[in-house]
């Protein structure tokens, strides 16, 4: 089965999540689509093209391609599978693999998030799957625990104490490794980080996703 690829290129300005951004010049961005469209599956992938700083533009691609590949692979091993059975009839599997953009006092947050539904399965999985921030001012890539002046450990305990009960499995933050912990996906605005958490990380998939904002400390200047 040799899928139809589609390679699109659609311009969009500014589209920062979220809208209220304080630099939306940062995440102008040029967005590239591509399509396979076939028998086993729709599938769809966006990544950010972003002219002024090549080093982000080649992560997220590298990133958000790598996992569409994987992805379409096993919707492709699924249709082998699965094809002959009665309920596949007028049947696709459902992939898209994209990035949200949100900027900040010069940092670039780019979520990598991916939703896809096997045809036939019970749900679907959907949600943040890997994550970039960028500084623009030093042109180097950054981390949670330097946009909110937080160490690794005072983040993991912040998120535990916020997060509700449901969050069942929310004592992992405190056993994870302080990598992981500087990994985690968020949203800029002016003043604070949404940090993600997809369905399946702190809680049952039945719980769904969680968001919990954490405040951005500013650099105060002498008058």
């Amino acid at each position: 089965m040799k899928p139809k690829t589609k390679i699109i290129a659609v311009v969009a300005f500014a589209l920062a999540l979220p809208l209220f951004s304080e630099h939306p010049s940062l995440s102008e961005y040029t967005e590239v689509t591509v399509e396979e469209k076939n028998e086993a599956m729709n599938a769809r992938v966006c990544y950010p093209v972003f002219n002024r700083y090549p080093e982000l533009s080649a992560a997220a691609k590298d990133i958000l391609m790598g996992e569409f590949e994987e992805t379409v692979r096993e919707a492709e091993a699924w249709y082998r599978e699965n094809s002959d059975e009665e309920w596949w009839k007028d049947s696709r599997s459902l992939i898209r693999v994209r990035a949200g953009v949100s900027d900040s006092d010069g940092i670039i947050a780019v979520t990598l998030c991916r939703e896809v539904f096997f045809a036939g399965a019970a749900h679907g999985t959907h949600g943040v799957f890997s994550f970039l921030a960028y500084d623009t001012n030093r042109l180097a890539f950054t981390d949670i625990t330097e946009v909110c002046q937080m160490s690794a450990d005072e983040i993991a305990r912040f998120c535990y104490d916020a997060l509700p009960d449901e969050a069942e499995y929310k004592d992992r933050l405190l056993a994870a490794d302080r990598a992981e912990i500087a990994r985690l996906p968020f949203i800029l605005s002016s003043d604070h980080a949404t940090v993600l958490f997809s369905p399946e990380t702190v809680a049952p998939y039945r719980a769904g996703g969680f968001e919990l904002f954490i405040p951005i400390k500013k650099e105060e200047t002498e008058k």
